[in-house]
């Protein structure tokens, strides 16, 4: 039976799946207060990288990104847990090829959400690589810019947008009493 809870955690987390298809951006946060803001991205490299998988678009980030970021929140204290999500990275590296950074979040359901936040914060820093599995021709499948809406109203949140306008991955960083 120890297969259970990691059948029902996986359900569970696949539940919250960080994009819906067909959400457009801007449609999750309130239009009151919304900026948007084109963010560059970096190109696609050849090292092994840690990814992010959101509908039809794999987000790439380097180790050594994920793991500064990751330790710089440690060192700030936001969230006990992230020591012990960086403990397990750090385990992982040097990668050795591609990794999912989904397989944190089967070790521990409560990962998903500091992941997306990682991811988030990379996006908007322009630390990371977009590829559209869509258009996955070898020589075009990567996304320069992603457009960022910011709703700083009753809710603090980020959506990632492609060009296109589909939504890539939105977190709410605060709600506002």
């Amino acid at each position: 039976m120890r297969t259970a809870p990691a059948v029902v955690t996986l359900l569970c987390t696949l539940s919250v799946s960080p994009v819906t298809f067909g959400r457009t951006c801007g449609e999750a946060i309130s239009r009151v207060g919304q900026a948007s803001h084109t963010l560059t991205l970096k190109p696609r490299t050849r090292e092994s990288m840690f990814y992010f998988r959101t509908g039809h678009f794999v987000v790439l980030v380097t180790p050594q990104s994920v793991e500064g970021l990751l330790a710089k929140w440690v060192r700030e204290g936001y969230y006990a847990r992230d020591k012990v999500l960086l403990g397990a990275i750090r385990r992982d590296l040097p990668l050795q090829v591609d990794s999912d950074l989904f397989r944190y979040v089967l070790t521990d359901s409560q990962y998903l959400q500091r992941l997306e936040f990682i991811v988030a914060d990379l996006l908007q820093s322009g630390d990371a690589t977009v590829i559209d599995l869509w258009e996955l021709t070898g020589k075009n499948d990567t996304v320069s810019h992603v457009t960022m809406v910011t709703a700083n109203e009753r809710v603090e949140a980020r959506e990632f947008c492609s060009p296109n306008g589909d939504l890539l991955l939105d977190v709410t960083d605060r709600i506002f009493d």
